[in-house]
């Protein structure tokens, strides 16, 4: 049935269909826009993304923009007292870019409203300039060390570390993290950076290294990693990268670096464990990650009975490099004789055996691999990200002017390729979190599928495709309906003999959407006489009430 020979290359990287790609990444890294600055004066641009900016460049009519790279306070070292003051008054909901939904959102406002945190007041975006003059958390900035080390301090003995800044401003003349790296010798903390050496104070920081620094903070000596790692995973403060990994050393992701979502996290879980008197002694009782058990991951993506959760995996707005997929082998339902995991879906097999081999097949290529370890385009990715959220939420236009010097730019074509492919489901209401996610998943997608034809056949299934490397338009659907379901997606597969052609449906904050090219509401108007879907989706049935099922 509607099978064509199609020889593709069959390796861990190959390719799906190009019929079911969203789209190419063409956009390069954002590079951190230039500030506008007074004549003769030019602001310079340090590691971690953020502007430094001389004293009075960039001034704004009464706003005045500050030379260190303070996140936490947004002020110089040398700031006034009634600055300081007038600085610690908002609340998270007066920063433009605070996210009520974000994952870090209720750990943020903790932050902010214990005055860990102050952002950048009435200043310039810190990454984005041209968002304008206002207040900012810049949630997925870069970490630098010296922003980690002010929450910490603040978090550990925040008097004595505002004293110390009065008292010690004048050895900030040299370093300008001098009293960071001070204070943190005096409580134990251990960082890379010293009073002589502030160079890494500009740099990201990364998990294993936050692990150390808030472990050794706790305990006011120095930890191994791996130390660090136990204390982390047996008080909850992490599950690792993938959770079906178990809590080991090298599932914790050390290497891994952080955004400033990420430190409010981790903190407010510190915070949490504080708190309720639950923090538990690992560096003295000798426990290890082999002696923890993994906590069950989280639901997500309206996960059920029906429709397993897959591994649950940490991520900043823009950052989806953690995201991976395990397919269920609990075969909790039966379907055609076939016990499967995911209600309804044989993937069109004829037998357990040919099913038993899908799952098998699929989960030894995935073998807890992440997107990141797949991908090599990952940063094309969150800068893809950003220009969508920016066309979601009004802030950028889709320029269709040819004549216009910017119609060709890299971030105009993003967003229209973005306002074509996606265009019925933000219309639809679908929000950026899932969206956003979803193109990741696609993309995950994108680098488990592909194989060879070496045969002509009637390539009807995701055995056919996986095992006999059989393709077509058939084999293919469910071959990517498999690896879906190992990310937690409600989808089904439509038959359209009027067309000659199979195609996935994919659902969508509770919509459906056909997914080839783009994603097209999938409705009344759009199925063709004769459509019809042989194995019923595992959610949101009623709404498909206008085709058939088998």
């Amino acid at each position: 049935m509607m099978s064509y020979k199609r020889y593709i290359n069959f390796s861990l990287k190959g390719i799906m269909m190009s019929s079911l790609a969203v789209g190419s990444f063409l956009q390069t890294d954002e590079k951190v826009a230039k500030a506008e600055y007074e004549e003769g004066e030019t602001p310079t641009f340090e590691e971690d993304g953020i502007i430094y900016i001389t004293p009075e460049a960039t001034k704004e009519t009464g706003q005045k923009i500050f030379s260190d790279p303070n996140w936490i306070t947004g002020l110089d070292n040398h700031a006034t007292q009634q600055e300081v003051q007038q600085i610690q008054k908002l609340s998270a909901s007066q920063y433009k870019d605070y996210d009520g939904n974000a994952y870090w959102a209720k750990d943020m406002k903790w932050a902010i409203d214990q005055g860990l945190i102050t952002g950048y007041q009435n200043q310039k975006h810190p990454t984005q300039p041209a968002k304008g003059v206002g207040n900012w958390i810049d949630p997925y900035g870069n970490l630098t060390e010296y922003q980690m080390l002010n929450v910490m301090l603040r978090y550990k003995d925040g008097a004595n570390f505002e004293s110390a800044k009065t008292t010690m401003k004048d050895k900030t003349a040299s370093n300008f993290a001098y009293v960071e790296y001070h204070l943190a010798k005096e409580h134990g903390i251990m960082t890379k950076g010293s009073t002589t050496n502030a160079t890494p104070a500009k740099q990201q920081v990364t998990r294993g290294q936050m692990a150390q620094s808030l472990v050794s903070m706790h305990y006011g000596k120095e930890v191994t990693l791996k130390q660090a790692v136990d204390f982390m995973y047996a008080n909850g403060l992490s599950t690792g990268v993938n959770a079906s990994k178990g809590q080991t050393l090298d599932n914790f992701g050390a290497n891994t670096k952080l955004a400033r979502a990420h430190i409010v996290a981790f903190m407010g879980r510190y915070n949490d464990a504080v708190k309720a008197g639950t923090i538990k002694d690992t560096l003295n009782t000798g426990t290890s990650t082999g002696g923890i058990s993994t906590p069950t991951p989280p639901v997500v993506n309206g996960g059920s009975s029906e429709n397993p959760a897959p591994p649950s995996f940490e991520h900043t707005k823009y950052d989806y490099s953690n995201l991976r997929g395990e397919l269920s082998t609990a075969k909790g339902f039966t379907q055609n004789g076939i016990k499967v995991s995911y209600k309804n879906h044989t993937y069109n097999t004829k037998s357990q055996a040919e099913y038993d081999q899908v799952v098998n097949y699929v989960n030894s290529r995935l073998k807890g691999k992440t997107f990141a370890d797949i991908k090599s385009d990952l940063l094309d990715l969150e800068s893809d990200l950003q220009v969508l959220d920016r066309l979601m939420n009004g802030e950028l236009k889709v320029i269709n002017d040819r004549t216009d010097p910017a119609y060709r730019s890299k971030e105009n074509m993003t967003a229209k390729r973005y306002s074509l492919a996606y265009g019925d489901a933000i219309n639809n209401g679908v929000s950026f979190e899932t969206l956003s996610k979803f193109k990741a998943a696609s993309a995950y997608v994108d680098g488990f599928t592909g194989g060879a034809s070496t045969a002509w056949g009637p390539p009807e299934s995701a055995y056919d495709f996986f095992i006999k490397n059989e393709i077509d338009c058939t084999s293919s659907a469910y071959a990517i309906q498999a690896v879906y379901d190992a990310l937690g997606y409600n989808t089904a597969v439509v038959h359209s003999p009027s067309a000659n052609h199979d195609y996935i449906i994919i659902e969508l904050d509770g919509q459906w959407f056909s997914h080839s090219s783009e994603l097209s509401l999938f409705n009344k108007s759009s199925v063709r006489n004769g459509d019809f879907i042989k194995f019923a989706p595992t959610q949101q049935v009623s709404q498909l009430s206008f085709i058939k099922i088998m």
